[in-house]
């Protein structure tokens, strides 16, 4: 049985992540999923912490898959012109509000709380930090292997690959300068 976090996670991955392909997604969002478990049990973030931080996870997971993406396949997403109705997301403004950007002019602060509507350049201070959280705790994870950031690399690439018909692995087409530039998204530390 799925929790409210696993349907967080897959709506917000759904509506960042501009691809048809569901599976795909789904796997998005389970990889995000799993980086919050791990963000809880390192005490990052804490267990009973509302549904607004899951969010906010959420959104940041989703945002790491589609720059990596980016940089691998050229594919792209509009995630920065994407608006997050929070109703439909099970949230209110007030499990958001301590994510709103400091800069923002408190007009659009009641604007937000009017439309009950949040935008990835309302909270995109908040998202940075939520990728440093990430990678940090996935850098933990993967300490003693060899090559921590290869190990990183490597569960976000596993991601695009699909089995056809004749139960072959296939993957998009990219080339080696894409791959080294999702590599170098891994080695800043998301933050590109």
């Amino acid at each position: 049985m799925k929790d409210q976090t696993n349907e967080l996670f897959e709506k917000v991955h759904t509506t960042v992540l501009d691809y048809v392909d569901e599976d795909l997604v789904l796997r998005c969002a389970e990889w995000g999923h799993r980086a919050f478990l791990l963000l809880q049990e390192s005490g990052v973030v804490e267990k009973k912490e509302d549904i607004g931080t899951a969010f906010l996870y959420a959104l940041a997971t989703g945002v790491i898959v589609g720059e990596f993406s980016e940089c691998l396949f050229d594919d792209r997403h509009s995630i920065r012109e994407k608006e997050f109705l929070l109703e439909d997301l099970k949230l209110d403004f007030n499990q958001v509000r301590r994510f709103l950007s400091n800069d923002l002019a408190e007009h659009t602060i009641l604007e937000i709380e009017e439309c009950q509507s949040v935008s990835f350049e309302h909270i995109s201070n908040s998202i940075v930090g939520g990728k440093k959280d990430i990678y940090q705790v996935l850098f933990k994870k993967h300490e003693k292997d060899k090559n921590p950031e290869y190990s990183i690399y490597q569960s976000l690439f596993v991601l695009f690959e699909s089995i056809n018909e004749e139960g072959d692995v296939i993957m998009p087409q990219y080339a080696h300068w894409q791959e080294e530039g999702a590599f170098g998204c891994v080695l800043s530390h998301f933050c590109i």
